[in-house]
């Protein structure tokens, strides 16, 4: 969720409305039933459940004076403590989290879903009990629903006709607006609270683990509707605690394909429970049309205008649905229905990633693509859009791209391994390395002049068997080397001595590795120049330049 200042004022200014009402209403009924005060969810007012972020209007059990001071403790500060700036509110007997004290108005606090204690709040009727310092209230019930989820909105987009809009977030983009719609196809994550319980189960004031993400109880639905009529039930990706803030689910679901254009939409989210149904407030939502199209393709080691069958490709454009990393090798060659696809044959799909302003999809080129006449054409399918297929992109194509792959991206230090001969103190398998753009290390030990490493590359060129599309060779099949007539590496301008001959990882997806002898010729340092070249015809092809390793003298 956002939290910049502005937003952060405008979600006080909210709530203090809501206060204030709820303060009245309180007043109100403590005339008829002394110690009352109120227990709201925290944007409609209405009633809460076990996962719900409520507020807590005084007066409570007469206690009116709440420290005359804000107390805010923000959602990504965690754990939220027990007592939190001298107030306690206890649930049944035990202390639930507080997010945020209002000065005298009230606070806001979390109803734990999950806890291995008294702290775990079910369904059904709830003492609580506030203490300030020495002063504890009477007892107030409060009835809590099963479940009450809630979509948080988002304070910065100006409000569709008055229904707010939801607080989406994009890769690197929070803002769903009316200048800038969601796409059909499009995943989007919204934070919700109010639907209970995950496994594994989270502690109370805590955030969601990452690895494994705790999985919502329940299965929500998202429902598009034009007005108050029901256009279409979105797919629903996942339910997840939020990593990153207290009491929060990250809920992702996809726009659906064929949705017209329109900049009024809401949606809500359901819950249902036998015959019971539990709905959200509604929120707004803006969709637009989708033009996917392809802006560049680039080998996937140099990042440089040309590929080669069999080689690893970055893709660029506007084209994904979600991120996608694949989960098995051979590589499927269509994913959520995408496909890409040189010169009609479709590639395998390795990943692919929506980025703030492009997406990013790295591909395995097909084996068996013609080049001979210098020219590929690439387009992107979409069959969740209807069949949508891009505009071509022509890029250059050789029977090799020789790229080798670097810690940064194009140049810098290369990803090259050491290996251990005898009784050396060279670490077998280390990086020949000292570090990135960052500053990181990457188990840093320079390589030994005279001593061997392993380069790892791409594209060079076509091999000795077959290998399909999106495959590899598999471990106990024959090592397949490349055909072409000549490959060299270089080491400051000094040819290396090639061990054995290059052959095709056959685990790793359109990965070659080179194992070479670093020439004892060469001047020790931290930025050895490395260039590969294949020769192709009469023509030599170079991988990119201002590729380095670190190298040492030799033990």
């Amino acid at each position: 969720m956002n939290s910049t200042p502005r937003n952060t004022a405008q979600r006080v200014t909210a709530l203090a409305c809501l206060l204030l009402l709820s303060t009245f209403l309180a007043g109100v009924a403590s005339a008829q039933q002394p110690g009352l005060g109120l227990i709201l969810d925290r944007y409609n007012g209405g009633p809460v459940a076990p996962g719900n972020i409520a507020n807590v209007a005084p007066p409570v059990g007469g206690i009116t004076a709440l420290p005359d001071t804000n107390c805010f403790i923000p959602r990504d500060a965690w754990p939220l403590t027990v007592p939190e700036c001298g107030v306690t509110l206890l649930a049944n007997g035990a202390p639930i989290p507080i997010s945020l004290i209002f000065g005298q108005d009230g606070l806001q606090v979390y109803l734990p879903p999950d806890g291995t204690g008294g702290e775990k709040l079910v369904p059904g009727p709830v003492e609580f009990v506030i203490q300030v310092g020495d002063e504890t209230s009477e007892p107030l019930v409060k009835n809590l629903a099963k479940f009450h989820p809630v979509i948080t909105w988002n304070f910065q987009v100006t409000p569709l006709d008055g229904l707010s809009f939801g607080e989406f977030r994009r890769t690197n983009s929070f803002l769903i607006t009316r200048e800038s719609p969601a796409e059909q196809g499009e995943a989007l994550t919204i934070q919700i609270d109010g639907i209970g319980g995950a496994t594994p189960p989270v502690p109370p004031g805590m955030v969601g683990p990452s690895n494994p993400l705790a999985v919502a109880n329940v299965t929500p639905k998202v429902i598009i509707e034009d007005g108050q009529k029901v256009i279409r039930e979105a797919q629903v990706l996942s339910t997840t605690v939020s990593t990153i803030h207290v009491g929060l689910y990250d809920l992702t679901f996809v726009v659906p394909s064929g949705l017209p254009e329109f900049d009024n939409y809401s949606f809500r989210v359901e819950i249902e429970d036998g015959d019971e149904v539990f709905a959200s407030n509604r929120a707004g939502l803006a969709v637009g049309p989708f033009n996917q199209e392809v802006t560049g393709v680039l080998d996937a080691a140099g990042f440089r205008d040309s590929i080669s069958p069999g080689a690893l490709a970055s893709v660029f454009g506007l084209f994904a649905i979600r991120d996608i990393a694949a989960d098995r090798v051979p590589l499927r060659l269509e994913e959520d229905g995408l496909s890409i696809t040189f010169d009609g044959l479709p590639a395998g799909i390795l990943s692919v990633n929506r980025l703030a302003t492009f997406d990013q999809a790295n591909v395995h080129v097909p084996t068996n693509l013609d080049v001979t006449d210098g020219k590929v054409d690439v387009q992107v399918h979409l069959t969740q859009k209807g069949g949508q297929v891009s505009e071509t992109f022509e890029v250059d194509a050789a029977a090799a791209s020789p790229g080798i792959y670097t810690f940064d991206p194009m140049v810098g230090q290369a990803i090259v391994q050491n290996v251990s001969l005898g009784d050396d103190d060279v670490v077998n398998g280390s990086f020949a390395h000292v570090e990135n753009s960052l500053g990181t290390a990457f188990g840093e030990q320079p390589a030994a002049i005279d001593g061997i490493v392993t380069i790892w590359c791409n594209g060079l060129g076509p091999v000795s068997g077959v290998v399909g599309t999106g495959d590899v060779p598999g471990i106990d099949a024959p090592l397949l080397v490349p055909t072409k007539e000549e490959i060299r590496v270089f080491f400051d301008g000094m040819g290396a001595e090639i061990i054995g001959v290059p052959v095709l990882h056959p685990t790793l997806v359109g990965t070659f590795q080179i194992n070479v002898r670093i020439p004892d010729t060469i001047v020790p340092g931290p930025a050895t120049q490395l260039l590969i070249t294949v020769k192709c015809g009469e023509k030599f092809l170079n991988s990119q330049g201002g590729v380095h390793i670190a190298t040492r003298a030799k033990p």
